[in-house]
């Protein structure tokens, strides 16, 4: 005897879930990425600030041409095409008044000492200014300051190389971060676009099965 037939056909085996990310790309791990890339970047951003905006400022004394103890006066060879190239530097009790620079034909010459700060490591020198160096020809300068001050007439190289230093330093600290925000903002934002697009594609593929 046959066994009896169910009036109803049988029900189709369930098919299977996806996991909670299933088939969605990209992973939440790469939110994590960029919150990673930010933090980076900003923790690298910090420590520039701190540590790379104290450049090396070493001792200018091996590019004097001249060196004096206050009343005297130098005199000093300037070549051609050296604008801007020379600069006087003094102790620590010297300044800019009372010094006197003149040209070759005796013409004296202003002094800019709002270009750059600059005081050696070992705090022997500091910078006083940049001096008016272009007519070449030998210029001299006499300085009236204390028995204990000195003055010097030397390579501007050393400043000028702390100060971009310094400049890159300060630059690179605040952009760092701005970079490593905008790039950690991309990749959130385009993960978070690409798994909601993703996810409403399984579901309406889902949904006509």
């Amino acid at each position: 005897m046959s066994s009896p037939h169910s009036a109803f056909p049988p029900h189709p085996a369930p098919e299977p879930r996806p996991g909670p990310d299933g088939d969605v790309r990209p992973r939440r791990l790469w939110y994590w990425v960029g919150g990673l890339v930010f933090a980076v970047c900003l923790t690298a951003g910090v420590l520039i600030l701190v540590f790379g905006t104290s450049p090396e400022r070493p001792d200018p004394s091996p590019g004097f041409l001249v060196e004096t103890d206050s009343t005297d006066t130098v005199t000093f060879e300037v070549g051609e095409d050296e604008r801007g190239s020379w600069a006087l530097y003094g102790s620590d009790q010297a300044s800019s008044f009372g010094c006197e620079h003149l040209s070759p034909s005796g013409v004296p010459l202003s002094l800019d000492t709002d270009r750059y700060s600059y005081e050696s490591d070992d705090g022997e020198w500091h910078y006083i200014g940049t001096l008016d160096t272009g007519d070449p020809g030998t210029h001299s300068i006499t300085c009236s300051a204390g028995a204990d001050t000195r003055y010097a007439v030397g390579d501007i190289g050393v400043v000028t190389t702390a100060d971009s230093r310094l400049g890159l330093g300060v630059v690179s600290g605040i952009l760092l971060p701005m970079g490593g925000f905008f790039a950690g903002f991309v990749i959130v934002l385009v993960t978070l676009v690409v798994r909601v697009t993703r996810t409403s594609e399984l579901r309406r593929q889902r949904f006509r099965r």
